[in-house]
């Protein structure tokens, strides 16, 4: 796909492993700011089950609030 950078004209062209990447970090993202926002599991209790540190799910959390602006051709 290609992307624009927040605030530049000029657009970057992804690799289809880059973008696909991208694409799971932000569906994973999504999974678990709904489990966390509806009170499903904590930040540390997703970790945990995931094998991962609480760092990396609080990122991908707000990864998943991103605003959907980015142009995906």
């Amino acid at each position: 796909g290609m992307y624009r950078a927040m605030g530049q004209s000029s657009e970057v062209k992804a690799s289809e492993k880059q973008t696909q990447s991208l694409l799971k970090s932000f569906l994973q993202g999504y999974i678990w700011r709904e489990q966390f926002f509806s009170g499903a599991a904590t930040v540390d209790e997703i970790a945990k089950a995931a094998g991962v540190n609480g760092n990396y799910v609080s990122r991908l959390i707000n990864f998943s609030l991103i605003s959907p602006k980015l142009a995906v051709d």
